[in-house]
């Protein structure tokens, strides 16, 4: 599908009808809306797999490239890595 959004909120309705709820399970689902921006400060944000695969493949394309640079000490590649690496998982662990 084209022109999916990378992110949408939810719109859960919380100060207008269902203040009181405090399990999502227990929502009115009916009373729940999204939009791919952000409405309400009580908006629940959902971020796209599918852009987090495609973060996760920029990021270690864009290591192998700097592996592959003649330009790119290893000490360099290291320290680039040092701050990619921790990106990469965390990314991964949002999918987990």
């Amino acid at each position: 599908m084209k022109n999916t959004p990378q992110k949408i909120y939810l719109q859960l309705g919380l100060k207008e009808y269902q203040e009181t709820c405090e399990d999502f399970k227990e929502l009115n689902s009916s009373l729940i809306s999204w939009c791919s921006d952000k409405i309400y400060e009580d908006d629940l944000e959902f971020i796209s797999v599918n852009f987090i695969f495609a973060r996760i493949k920029e990021l270690i394309e864009s290591k192998e490239k700097l592996k592959n640079n003649p330009m790119c000490s290893k000490a360099e590649y290291k320290a680039i890595c040092k701050n990619i690496n921790p990106l990469i998982n965390e990314l991964k662990n949002l999918i987990k």
